[in-house]
């Protein structure tokens, strides 16, 4: 798929509605958990990746390499896939779970 303007104005369209729908009403509520590697991460950065990966592949129908996924299946994406989606939820997860 060529990159257009108009595949462009769908990308960016999915991303602010995943923002308003799944992470704005989390914002100030969240509750921080740590990962396997003791990183934080919260329900907000969950539920906005499976909105993204929802959204995006409507767009374009590649797999989607995630911050929140396991390392194996990120590897598989990475060495599989000609081409992906790569989605970090919610960049700065420590300071939204602080409420900044």
């Amino acid at each position: 798929m060529d990159i257009t303007v108009r595949f462009a104005a769908r990308a960016i369209d999915a991303v602010r509605r995943v923002a308003a729908e799944e992470v704005l009403p989390r914002y100030r509520s969240v509750v921080a958990l740590r990962k396997d590697d003791g990183s934080i991460v919260t329900e907000a950065d969950y539920a906005a990746q499976a909105a993204l990966a929802a959204r995006l592949t409507a767009v374009e129908d590649v797999p989607v390499l995630a911050e929140e996924m396991k390392p194996q299946a990120q590897r598989g994406v990475y060495e599989t896939a000609p081409r992906f989606w790569c989605v970090d939820p919610i960049d700065g997860t420590r300071n939204f779970s602080a409420g900044i």
